[in-house]
């Protein structure tokens, strides 16, 4: 009786091994590139400040060679602009 109860929690501890295994191990198709998005100020009071951001991250693209995890990695560059905007505190009105 022993040895039946042994197989069965043996053979339990198997299926639950090859399923762990097949969870975090499987073969990965061909990846798409990781997107990663990028919003910096091209123009405007601040787009020096915004080309050297973008310039620097390129370089650093460069040097890795565009990859992380063994993934291509794309980075998408997007203008958010730069106006002056001038907020103004709301005061209390006494009531």
């Amino acid at each position: 009786m022993a040895t039946k109860a042994r197989a069965t929690v043996l053979c339990r501890l198997l299926v639950a091994a090859m399923f762990i295994f097949l969870c975090f191990f499987t073969v990965s198709q061909a990846a798409e590139p990781v997107k990663i998005g990028y919003l910096v100020s091209l123009s405007g009071v601040y787009a020096a400040l915004g080309e050297d951001l973008r310039d620097g991250l390129n370089l650093y693209m460069e040097q890795i060679g565009s990859k992380a995890g063994g993934r291509d990695i794309q980075v998408i560059v997007e203008n958010i602009g730069s106006a002056v905007v001038t907020l103004t505190r709301r005061r209390p009105t006494n009531s």
